[in-house]
């Protein structure tokens, strides 16, 4: 080659590459930066749902922003993305709270991927004709981003998990996106605002909050599994170390490394570098493991004994629920099956509607106990009259945590794997040790625990279970000086000092304020 050829050609490149640095700075949601091959992949698919479980911080919501942008531009894609109605008006983008919406639209929206420069920065006008595809314009409500309306006519509102549902019963979108986990109680909601567009569901979060309709969905395998049809991925921070183009990422391995040590515990690590589903550091019933305590309903024992537990509450939009829970036990005491449980979700009920559905529920079945929260007098009276016998339930949360614990980390208690069951299985995943009573969602745990202290299990069956010689020695060892002043305080302020006072005071106070609430003083 001479050197007019070698001239002729370094030309050219440079045409090239000046051509391609200008669409980078213009259109960076397409050439502005590399692509991972898992971001490429899930920046394509075309599947119905698709949900990104990854590691913190990798790029999974550059990637669904860039995704929302180019779907919103290339009119070309719609007639085979949406056959029946190709023209789409509006995308749903779904961030926890308008705060963090508009401060991810003002700080990686604009600066990184919206399209920039002269004709693409063209206001959408009446006549689109004479905008460029790519023009755009945001609109703001109080200070707070609204939506962005593009020249073809499509919005991408941005709404909130904040929203409660109503206000999320509006309009038909073609296309919704997650930005972090959706509580899984609006997912449904959501699902059906597409119903008529046979549109697009999108998530990509990091899995923190133990849901367990997502941990089906991530974790579950066969008959646990929810959307099997699903795009379903699991990045973790070692997909990142080099792009789709062969040249390094933006981790190395030392990087990832030095994230592993820095994080408290295998659990953070499993979550942030690896995007796994894994159980929350701090739940109150961390002994229950879905994968192992689920389990598909079975015929029952023989001569298995049966134990009830009902909470009551006032329900509707603004109380707690009422719930019931039904425990068959063997006949040695060795396992437990949660076989029957109602949650009366979004349904006001007296004390007379939860019994009646507790004989709904009962059948001819004969209990062994049948066990409530004393707190609501009205249903003792009710019961009563009608020839029911309801003992009082052992109200202790630390004493009942205890017991439930121990019977999941024995294998002693299990779940059937039913929907309105799930509802249980989703407290004992989502509860934390250190939430206030008030806002706890833990009614079926309630009602499941009721039931749970009151039947003998057969605790000899555990391993390493201590002796009675064991018990003895820990509890008559000489106390020091120290501990017995210690003990003496708990006394004189009627503490148990055998527990921790602190815990049970707590309790006590929680359950006044729980029930002064729910009868409206």
């Amino acid at each position: 080659m001479n050197y007019e050829q070698r001239k002729i050609l370094e030309e050219k490149r440079n045409l090239i590459e000046e051509k391609r640095r200008k669409l980078a700075l213009s259109l960076p949601h397409l050439y502005g930066f590399k692509w991972y091959d898992w971001a490429w992949e899930f920046f394509n698919h075309t599947n119905k749902m698709g949900l990104l479980c990854a590691a913190n911080q990798i790029s999974k919501s550059s990637t669904a922003i860039r995704k929302n942008i180019h779907r919103a531009t290339d009119t070309a894609m719609w007639p085979k993305l949406w056959p029946k109605s190709p023209h789409p008006q509006q995308f749903w983008y779904l961030y926890p709270d308008k705060n963090v919406a508009t401060s991810e639209f003002q700080t990686k929206w604009v600066p990184e991927f919206m399209p920039k420069t002269g004709m693409f920065d063209r206001t959408p006008q009446k006549e689109r004709n004479i905008c460029s595809k790519y023009g755009w314009q945001a609109y703001y409500d109080k200070k707070r981003i609204d939506y962005v309306e593009f020249c073809n006519g499509l919005r991408i509102y941005f709404k909130t998990y904040a929203q409660d549902v109503h206000s999320l019963q509006s309009s038909s979108p073609h296309m919704i996106t997650c930005d972090e986990e959706l509580p899984s109680e609006l997912y449904s909601e959501l699902r059906a605002r597409m119903f008529s567009t046979d549109g697009y569901f999108d998530m990509v979060f990091t899995a923190t909050k133990n849901q367990e309709m997502w941990w089906r969905a991530i974790e579950g395998t066969e008959d646990q599994e929810l959307f099997p049809e699903a795009l379903k991925m699991q990045v973790t921070m070692y997909d990142c170390l080099k792009y789709n183009d062969g040249t390094p990422g933006h981790f190395t391995i030392e990087r990832i490394k030095a994230i592993e040590k820095s994080c408290k515990s295998q659990t953070e690590v499993d979550r942030r570098v690896y995007g796994r589903f894994v159980s929350e550091i701090g739940r109150k019933y961390a002994s229950f493991v879905p994968t192992k305590h689920y389990i598909q309903p079975i015929a029952l024992p023989k001569n298995c004994k049966f134990y009830a537990g009902v909470d009551i509450g006032s329900g509707g939009q603004g109380g707690h629920p009422s719930a019931i829970a039904f425990i068959a036990v063997t006949p040695d005491y060795r396992k437990g099956y949660v076989y029957n449980a109602w949650r009366g979700d979004g349904i006001p009920t007296t004390a007379g509607d939860t019994f009646m559905k507790f004989l709904a529920m009962r059948g001819n079945t004969v209990f062994t106990m049948q066990l409530y929260d004393q707190a609501c007098r009205d249903f003792f009276t009710i019961a009563s009259r009608s020839g029911e016998s309801f003992s009082n339930s052992e109200k202790s949360h630390s004493l009942g945590g205890e017991i439930i614990n121990s019977l999941f980390a024995n294998d002693m208690l299990f779940l059937f794997d039913t929907p309105e069951i799930r509802k249980l299985g989703g407290e004992f995943m989502r509860l934390m040790a250190d939430t206030n009573k008030r806002v706890a969602k833990d009614d079926l745990i309630d009602a499941c625990r009721y039931a749970a202290v009151m039947i003998p299990w057969d605790w000899t069956a555990i391993r390493s279970m201590p002796t009675e010689d064991d018990i003895e020695k820990q509890t008559s060892k000489e106390r020091t000086a120290k501990e017995i002043a210690e003990w003496n305080i708990k006394l004189r302020r009627g503490e148990d000092p055998r527990d921790s006072g602190k815990v049970l005071w707590r309790e006590f106070d929680d359950n006044v304020r729980f029930w002064n609430e729910e009868y409206g003083t």
